[in-house]
């Protein structure tokens, strides 16, 4: 699911960040099959600033295109 996809699921598209609540929301908004905790690890993993926001930059720096994906 593309980062934006997340964004507009929260109504943070002017925002264009996701606090760890929204990533939640959105999981849910989704009906994503994740477990809190899953979600929450996904989450500090994404978040490469650690300033518990998401925004595209982190999005991109973990997450690959499927034609870029190395594995």
């Amino acid at each position: 699911m593309a980062f934006y996809q997340l964004l507009k699921l929260t109504g943070n598209t002017l925002k264009k960040k996701l606090s760890r609540e929204d990533f939640h929301k959105a999981f849910k908004a989704a009906d994503l099959k994740f477990r809190a905790p899953e979600i929450d690890a996904l989450f500090s993993l994404l978040d490469v600033k650690k300033d518990e926001e998401l925004d595209m930059e982190e999005w991109k720096s973990r997450i690959y295109e499927d034609t870029f994906n190395p594995l």
